[in-house]
């Protein structure tokens, strides 16, 4: 009987040592989840703010350039450039909650997030008030977009049908195929980005300094 107790303990024994190896094994598998989730929403806010600063830079040359021609096309290029680059904003936020709607956690760290890049996002706006071109009637537009733009990220309410117009180029449309080939090589550069933060299950955060000086780059290579 003694050994019947015995034995039966042992095997209860290695029951719940199998058990807890399980657990474990299944808290680990799920920190990684987390992890890679965590570091897939900071490189879409983030990489989504630089791309945003660094059209606001880009168009801030371009009127400088032709402040003597303010009627000039490349000005509504880039203001349609930075119009397109907020649409797309627009979508990838609304995506990301649509997502993540369902998981607490995720949903409180994205919206910590993006009150981090808002609070960069907020000193670049309000410091281009001097954007505003008085000598091209449509300019008015940019810093309207880009205020209410800044409202909504203030309180994290991203619509997928909320998009601004993009201003008329009195340009006929026409097949670009340098265009289509930059936009294949910008998919492709992203889902190689992504493939890297899924297997490391990282994603280093720039700092504000960082992100503005990359804009600030984008001038020098306009000049």
């Amino acid at each position: 009987m003694n050994s019947s107790i015995k034995n039966g303990s042992q095997t209860n024994s290695r029951f719940d040592n199998k058990n807890n190896e399980n657990l474990q094994q299944q808290t680990f598998k799920d920190s990684q989840i987390q992890a890679q989730a965590q570091a897939e929403i900071q490189y879409y806010i983030y990489q989504d703010l630089q791309n945003i600063i660094n059209l606001i830079q880009s168009r801030k040359a371009v009127l400088e350039h032709f402040k003597n021609d303010p009627n000039h096309g490349m000005i509504t290029q880039s203001n349609n450039k930075l119009i397109l680059q907020l649409n797309l904003s627009n979508a990838i936020h609304s995506e990301q909650q649509q997502i993540y709607k369902e998981q607490p956690q995720l949903i409180e760290f994205l919206q910590k997030e993006r009150n981090k890049a808002y609070e960069i996002l907020e000193k670049i706006i309000d410091n281009n008030d001097q954007l505003l071109n008085s000598n091209q009637n449509n300019d008015y537009f940019i810093p309207y977009y880009l205020q209410k733009y800044k409202l909504r990220y203030a309180k994290q309410e991203f619509k997928l049908e909320d998009q601004f117009p993009l201003q008329d180029t009195n340009q006929v449309a026409k097949f670009d195929e340098g265009v289509l080939q930059n936009m294949i090589s910008s998919i492709s550069n992203v889902d190689n980005q992504i493939q890297q933060i899924r297997m490391n299950k990282s994603y280093r955060v720039p700092d504000p300094n960082e992100i503005q000086l990359k804009a600030k780059y984008i001038i020098i290579i306009f000049q």
